[in-house]
């Protein structure tokens, strides 16, 4: 017995596209934003979405660098494949207090399932006084019976299915993370000749594109 991944969702640009409008029009003090990339799941995403932003120069000029604060932190609710009921924190967030307190916050992850990760993700930044915490993920896992469930101010894609994904950030024994193609991991196939882990291809999963807010 083994596991293989089935293509489950091949997300395309113009996805990322309209996460990164959608962020900014979220946003109301833009050029003093605060980007937090939860790791390692989020990284994918977050640099999808920084090709998409840029900021106003003191004389008036739009580049890809600007007043904005960027900051990363490591949380790990995940151990080989299997969610834990403890989030481990790995990195703690490399931004001053002083960075945070009466901004903008926005916490970019790959997914959101439980919530565990993020919500701590989000304590951990109140506690430095921000104006704002807003969270944009690529995956937004919605599952029946999941009431006063928080919800993304963003997301790309939403899924109703209890499947483990892999790809777009998300890895599967550190592998296939950067890949703009979603896999499903199917275990215990029947395949007698080999014990590998193999990609193959499939029609693609229950998963829908978030929709754009309408302005």
């Amino acid at each position: 017995m083994s596991r293989k991944l089935e293509v489950y969702h091949i997300v395309i640009p113009a996805v990322y596209s309209s996460m990164a409008r959608q962020i900014r029009q979220n946003t109301k003090d833009w050029d003093n934003v605060v980007l937090i990339c939860l790791l390692k799941g989020g990284f994918y995403l977050f640099s999808k979405l920084m090709v998409h932003f840029s900021w106003k120069l003191s004389d008036g000029t739009e580049s890809k660098s600007g007043g904005s604060r960027i900051g990363f932190m490591a949380l790990r609710s995940y151990h080989m494949e299997k969610q834990s009921s403890d989030v481990e924190v790995t990195y703690h967030l490399d931004l001053d207090p002083e960075d945070i307190t009466g901004r903008e916050v926005w916490i970019i992850d790959d997914i959101l399932d439980s919530t565990k990760t993020i919500s701590i993700a989000t304590s951990m930044v109140l506690k430095h006084g921000p104006k704002s915490v807003k969270w944009a993920v690529l995956v937004d896992k919605v599952l029946l019976g999941q009431n006063n469930r928080p919800t993304p101010s963003v997301c790309g894609i939403v899924i109703q299915e209890d499947v483990f994904l892999v790809g777009c950030g998300m890895g599967l024994d550190e592998q296939y993370r950067n890949t703009d193609i979603l896999y499903k991991v199917v275990e215990n196939v029947d395949d007698t000749s080999t014990g590998s882990t193999t990609p193959i291809r499939s029609r693609e999963g229950s998963s829908t594109v978030c929709p754009v807010p309408q302005e």
